[in-house]
């Protein structure tokens, strides 16, 4: 990450699948500062040391971890182009309301080439 705010401490959390006091044990820091991180979200800008523990947390996950963030990321990213109506074709709602079909991803990647060919 270039930056990271409270909002991206609080995906890397959810994709670790932990609760913030163990959260917190892994970064080191008091469990108060989860909870204001997260209640910020993009308004804070964390420290460079804290930036710098959560790259070296990212950096060392499994990669299943490593995707769910990227995921939760890329998502953030196509909910925020369909608000400002940045969505030509409709193709990305469709990708927003095909993710939770529980479909491979390469279903997924087939089914959005026809509806965006149609």
């Amino acid at each position: 990450m270039t930056r990271w705010t409270g909002y991206e401490a609080s995906l890397r959390r959810k994709a670790m699948r932990r609760t913030g006091k163990a959260f917190a044990e892994i970064v080191g820091v008091n469990p108060r500062r989860i909870l204001r991180w997260e209640g910020r979200g993009e308004t804070i800008e964390l420290g460079l040391d804290i930036q710098a523990a959560l790259d070296t947390i990212l950096a060392r996950a499994d990669i299943e971890v490593q995707q769910g963030f990227a995921a939760m990321l890329t998502e953030r990213v196509v909910r925020q182009t369909v608000r400002r109506g940045h969505d030509p074709g409709g193709v990305l709602s469709y990708l927003l309301w095909h993710r939770g079909s529980g479909a491979s991803d390469q279903t997924k990647y087939r089914a959005c080439r026809r509806y965006s060919s149609a």
